[in-house]
């Protein structure tokens, strides 16, 4: 069982025959006694964030504050969009990596 979204899931596992069953409890007994690893997902806007920069890439700090005060890139972008929203709240917490984000987005960019 996993804690989700504020709720817990139990998962469900096939078992050819009744048979299997008591065999399948016990594997499924001894993973939950081992210490599990707690490896949480990195999202891909972690992965991503740090080259939305013109230059050098955004420092890990940057990119935890931007994913700590928004939801998604639609959500940076209109930020980004709202000039007095983003350098009243965000651009005092980025610093210089502020004006590396916004020339970031506003410049066009052509792909070969």
């Amino acid at each position: 069982m996993r804690l989700i979204g504020g709720g817990w899931e139990l998962p469900i596992y096939p078992v050819d025959s009744v048979a299997a069953v008591p065999a399948f409890l016990d594997t499924i007994r001894c993973q939950m006694c081992s210490p599990a690893v707690n490896i949480e997902p990195v999202s891909s806007a972690n992965h991503l964030l740090p080259f939305c920069s013109d230059n050098v890439p955004l420092n890990e700090r940057t990119v935890n504050i931007l994913t700590d005060t928004t939801s998604d890139f639609k959500d940076l972008l209109d930020k980004l969009s709202t000039n007095t929203v983003f350098e009243s709240d965000i651009a005092l917490l980025l610093g210089d990596d502020a004006d590396k984000l916004k020339s970031f987005w506003a410049g066009d960019y052509s792909v070969d």
